[in-house]
C-alpha cells in the first residue's frame, strides 16, 4: 500500500510539468535531479530533491551553488556519499539552511577551504568546525539570527581570514579565537551586541590587521 500511495504521488507532481522536472514541487529521478542542478536558472518551484547516488553517479561533484539555486528548498534527502570536493561553500539569501543542514553540508565538504554565510536568517551558530579542518576562511554577513560562534573554530590551524559583519544578535566571540596560529586578518563590524574583542587576541603572533565596530563607530588597527 505504501509503494503504491508513493507511486500515485509521483505520478500526481509529474503532471505539474512533464517536460521541465526543474519546474515541479518535487523530483526523485536522479538523471532529472543532476540535470535541473546543473543549470544556472533559479529553481523556485522545487521543495524537495530525493537524490541516490549510491549507483551509477557515485562521482558527480555538486557545488553548493548549484544548490542554493533551489530558493524554496525545504527537503533535501542525499543518500550514499557524493564526491563532494568543495573548497567554497557559499550560501546567500537562503531561507533552506539552518544550523543542521549546514552541519551536513560541512561534513560533506571536508576538503572546505571557504565558507561563507551572507543573508542566512536561520543560522543560530556557527558549525562544528572539526569537521572542515582545512578552513581558510570563514565569512559571516548579514545572518540576523546568528547567536554563537562554535568554540570549536580555536582548532582551525589553516584559517587566516575571519569577516563577521552585520550580525546583531551575536554578543560575544570565544576565546578560543587566540589559539588561530595563522589567523591574519580579524573583521567584526556592526555587530552591536558584541561589545569587546576576547583578550585571547594578543596571543595572535600572525595577526596583520583587525577592523572592530559596534554600530557606526570603528576602530582599525594594523600592525
Amino acid at each position: 500500500m505504501h509503494d503504491q500511495l508513493r507511486d500515485l504521488g509521483r505520478q500526481i507532481v509529474q503532471q505539474e510539468d512533464q517536460k521541465n522536472p526543474e519546474k515541479r514541487s518535487r523530483i526523485w529521478n536522479c538523471k532529472e535531479i543532476l540535470g535541473a542542478i546543473e543549470t544556472e536558472q533559479m529553481k523556485k518551484e522545487v521543495v524537495a530533491l530525493d537524490l541516490d547516488l549510491r549507483k551509477s553517479y557515485s562521482d558527480f561533484v555538486i557545488k553548493s551553488e548549484e544548490i542554493g539555486r533551489f530558493k524554496s528548498l525545504k527537503y533535501l534527502k542525499l543518500n550514499g556519499e557524493p564526491s563532494w570536493n568543495v573548497v567554497v561553500l557559499q550560501f546567500s539569501n537562503n531561507d533552506f539552511i539552518d544550523d543542521s543542514k549546514l552541519q551536513s553540508f560541512v561534513k560533506m565538504a571536508r576538503k572546505l577551504k571557504v565558507l561563507s554565510l551572507k543573508g542566512c536568517d536561520k543560522i543560530t551558530r556557527t558549525p562544528d568546525f572539526f569537521e572542515c579542518p582545512n578552513l581558510e576562511s570563514l565569512d559571516v554577513d548579514r545572518c540576523s539570527n546568528l547567536r554563537e560562534i562554535d568554540g570549536s573554530i580555536g582548532k582551525l590551524s589553516c584559517l587566516i581570514g575571519i569577516k563577521i559583519v552585520y550580525c546583531p544578535c551575536l554578543e560575544f566571540l570565544p576565546e578560543d579565537i587566540g589559539d588561530l596560529v595563522k589567523l591574519e586578518h580579524f573583521t567584526i563590524q556592526r555587530c552591536d551586541g558584541v561589545k569587546r574583542l576576547p583578550e585571547s587576541i594578543w596571543k595572535l603572533k600572525s595577526l596583520r590587521e583587525v577592523h572592530f565596530s559596534t554600530g557606526w563607530d570603528s576602530y582599525l588597527a594594523n600592525s
